[in-house]
């Protein structure tokens, strides 16, 4: 009786030592999760990386702008007149250059556009348009270069319409610009608009030379050179008719002037006696090339091209982390920013060594004290980007950056490894299943064997490999669901067993042999020639890309086995 209770008292005790040491481990395995900061400035790192446009300030330990107070340019109205009708404002397309003095049309799709477009189908349909004191077809000086564009769908074949008109009549003449559609082609006339000192062209006109394709969308261009007089007409980007405005009619003559009549401030008008589709219409004071399609034209940023805002950047050295997957959780950053200057942060990250400079990994823009949670890898960098003020003489002020990850530490190495039989050039190990969730959830565990210690002639990593008819493979890996021990003996509860033969060292050979950078020797198990054999363990993190190779654990203590 008392041997009975000396024997549950000590198998009582030996349950209780087990918990405790469980329970450490537990603890140093949350522990180790932990998050981690690094910090940049103050009592950090210091701010070592790529500047660009930016100083550092030893004495504040900060960084900044290179501040210069930039000459703002004169910013002018665009001179071009263009109708997109995509974009719609009390009830009528936003057109840009101009102002509507009268709309009648109706919308419609197009399908070249994926847009809408202008379709005048009645007598009454027409636009007016009085384009802006800085457009070039307002009262204009000798023009320089220009062209006109759209696109056309008619609705009528044979007969003469007007597309658009640009007149106005002095002393009986007429002056302006005039496109028609005749006998399904398009004709451009210009009415005492090309001029020198000696003499006045009282009209001259081009058409397009092929028939204008029915039932489809084209797209007219019309160009004409100041520096060259050349006037060229294009159909579908194909070139119709080009020449010369020159007294010679040739490239070597002197060139005539173009211009609308200086005192003309008359509308333009367009559709008014026309059955058809129009869109994307355009008049610009420069030349355009046939292959531009023009769809986007009025959606460029008016300031883009005179004025751009201050800005630099800060690019830190790319940090290694000590390992794989580590898990970038949230930052923080202590900076100062004045009214109408801004500061954005970035962050990018790898499994593989990259260069501050590289334009890959791809950076994300992040918030600080937002959490983080699709950017994770061994090698990090962040960046900075300061915007001043539109004057240029404020700018943001960096004094301090942290990150916050989370370790992502390789398990531990198994223990308790031990051959449980060993026999017709066979052997089964059996050991401690590993208490970390990432490999309990998603690892696996390799068996490595050789005639020395930890010197591996060969490496079991599956323990079932099935060839597809496709040539891939299933490969099924050993795990803690898969390979439980199977035994009411609760001491033996957490072992797991992994069964070597010959068969899974020649599945497992054929799968390596196709992935050289995993390959063994593998050499077969033979009755009479001891083996050794160790474990480890490998966290759901770990993959056959050799970055991720540093989440496999220190091998397990070796074992002998006779088979």
């Amino acid at each position: 009786m008392v041997a009975d209770m000396k024997g549950e008292f000590k198998s009582f005790l030996r349950k209780v030592v087990v918990s405790f040491f469980s329970l450490l481990f537990f603890l140093s395995v949350v522990i180790s999760t932990y998050a981690n900061e690094i910090t940049f400035g103050a009592k950090g790192k210091s701010f070592r990386g790529l500047y660009q446009n930016v100083q550092f300030n030893a004495d504040t330990n900060t960084i900044q702008l290179k501040v210069q107070k930039p000459k703002l340019p004169s910013l002018q109205k665009e001179s071009y007149l263009y109708i997109p009708f995509d974009r719609y404002q009390n009830g009528q397309p936003v057109i840009y250059g101009g102002k509507f003095l009268e709309s009648k049309f109706h919308f419609m799709k197009n399908p070249k556009t994926l847009d809408f477009a202008a379709s005048f189908e009645q007598a009454s349909h027409r636009i007016k348009i009085l384009p802006d004191e800085d457009s070039f077809l307002y009262e204009s000086k000798r023009l320089d270069n220009f062209s006109i564009g759209f696109f056309l769908h008619p609705y009528e074949r044979k007969r003469t319409m007007e597309i658009f008109r640009k007149i106005s009549f002095f002393s009986g003449h007429k002056y302006g610009i005039q496109a028609l559609w005749i006998h399904e082609k398009v004709r451009f006339l210009f009415y005492h608009f090309f001029s020198s000192n000696e003499q006045i062209l009282p009209k001259v006109q081009i058409e397009t030379v092929d028939f204008i394709p029915r039932e489809k969308w084209n797209y007219i261009l019309l160009t004409y050179s100041a520096s060259s007089g050349k006037l060229a007409l294009y159909l579908n980007h194909r070139l119709q008719q080009e020449f010369f405005i020159t007294h010679t009619g040739g490239p070597s003559g002197n060139i005539f002037n173009a211009a609308f009549h200086p005192w003309d401030k008359g509308p333009l008008v367009i559709g008014e006696d026309f059955l058809g589709v129009l869109d994307e219409i355009l008049f610009v004071p420069f030349l355009i090339r046939s292959e531009n399609l023009l769809y986007d034209f009025g959606k460029v940023k008016r300031l883009g091209d005179r004025f751009t805002q201050p800005v630099g950047s800060f690019a830190s050295q790319v940090l290694d982390l000590g390992h794989s997957n580590n898990q970038i959780l949230s930052f923080r950053a202590h900076y100062h920013k004045p009214e109408g200057t801004n500061l954005e942060f970035y962050l990018r990250s790898s499994n593989t060594q990259f260069l501050e400079r590289d334009n890959f990994p791809r950076w994300i823009q992040v918030r600080p004290e937002r959490k983080i949670t699709n950017i994770a890898g061994r090698f990090v960098q962040w960046k900075a980007v300061f915007y001043a003020n539109p004057q240029g003489d404020k700018t943001p002020v960096l004094s301090e950056f942290k990150i916050k990850y989370r370790k992502n530490l390789p398990p531990s190495a198994p223990i308790r490894l031990r051959v449980l039989q060993a026999k017709d050039e066979q052997v089964t190990l059996i050991f401690q299943r590993n208490a970390e969730l990432d490999v309990i959830r998603g690892g696996r565990y390799h068996i490595y064997y050789g005639i020395e210690p930890y010197k591996a002639l060969g490496v079991i990593r599956y323990k079932k490999l099935i060839r597809n008819e496709d040539g891939s493979w299933q490969k099924i890996p050993v795990t803690d669901k898969n390979s439980r021990y199977e035994t009411k003996d609760l001491r033996f509860k957490n072992r797991l067993v992994v069964h070597i033969d010959n068969d899974l060292i020649i599945q497992n050979l054929l799968y390596m042999k196709e992935n050289p950078s995993l390959y063994y020797e593998n050499p077969l198990l033979q009755k009479g020639i001891p083996m050794y054999f160790w474990v480890t363990a490998c966290d759901n993190a770990y993959s056959e890309s050799p970055e991720n190779w540093d989440h496999e654990s220190k091998p397990s203590r070796a074992v002998v086995a006779r088979p």
